[in-house]
């Protein structure tokens, strides 16, 4: 049996991000801030919420939220870390 790591994969600078910002971040300023492109950090932040929500150790102190965008009329995804 061979297992998948890679569907489990996060760059640590995403969590770094997340982590340093004095205030909660979405997913388009973290692009600016790690130098990657949106829909790498797109799918990494899907990991991150799923792992927030599984309760997985390394992600204590992370959470996320929804905002509302007045622009697009939209809500977005907000990150944050709880120091």
């Amino acid at each position: 049996m061979v297992i998948n790591h890679s569907k489990n994969k996060i760059d640590v600078s995403v969590l770094d991000a997340i982590r340093n910002s004095s205030k909660p971040v979405t997913a388009a300023e973290i692009c600016k801030i790690v130098e990657l492109k949106p829909s790498m950090v797109g799918q990494y932040l899907k990991r991150i919420r799923q792992h927030v929500d599984d309760q997985r150790s390394y992600a204590k102190g992370y959470r996320y939220g929804k905002k509302y965008n007045k622009l697009n009329h939209q809500e977005n995804f907000i990150y944050w870390y709880d120091h």
